[in-house]
């Protein structure tokens, strides 16, 4: 006879993933990620609170304040299905970025003449979150982020870099001074 916390954040959850897929247009590349919850102090006491921290990324700038505009309604009536209700903290994070086109070339052009061909590898657009574009959204720097292959089959560092056993092959970091030393004198030089 209890309005059960955690079933309700479970139910949130887990509407939250349905809830995204049919109300906002899944050709945007968008991701919400519950990264934690918590909640209760024993295994025999219903808790009268649950915490969820999410992280929601997308390539859309529309999409993402829709988002942020709609979770808090949907928190508090799935909780409301179950007697309970929800209050919703939006913390908004680093805006979606987009590297400059002609930083871009730069960065290409360094690494082909340093490595070759076969050590740039154009990817989609990647759903990371980096303060550096905010230089770029309000015109005081251009942008261009690179990754850094870190990964190698031979020494097992195969885990991406948001798991709980990811590591880096150090070898790759004199690679990266040597790309980021190029693309700074290509620059000084003003070679866009």
């Amino acid at each position: 006879m209890s309005v059960d916390t955690i079933y309700i954040a479970c139910q949130i959850v887990v509407g939250l993933q349905g809830f995204l897929t049919r109300r906002f247009d899944q050709m945007s590349a968008t991701v919400l990620t519950v990264g934690s919850i918590h909640s209760g102090t024993a295994n025999n006491i219903i808790p009268e609170t649950a915490t969820l921290e999410i992280t929601l990324r997308t390539t859309n700038e529309d999409i993402r304040s829709q988002i942020h505009q709609a979770i808090p309604e949907f928190a508090d009536k799935t909780a409301q299905l179950f007697g309970g209700s929800a209050t919703t903290n939006v913390v908004i994070g680093y805006n979606v970025g987009f590297n400059d086109a002609g930083l871009h070339k730069l960065v290409k052009a360094t690494v082909l003449d340093l490595y070759g061909e076969d050590a740039f590898i154009k990817t989609d657009a990647i759903l990371a979150a980096e303060d550096f574009y905010d230089f770029s959204i309000s015109g005081k720097v251009p942008v261009s982020m690179f990754r850094l292959g870190v990964g190698n089959d031979e020494k097992g560092i195969i885990h991406p870099n948001h798991s709980a056993y990811f590591d880096a092959d150090e070898d790759a970091l004199p690679i990266g001074v040597a790309v980021l030393t190029g693309c700074a004198l290509r620059f000084l030089n003003n070679e866009q």
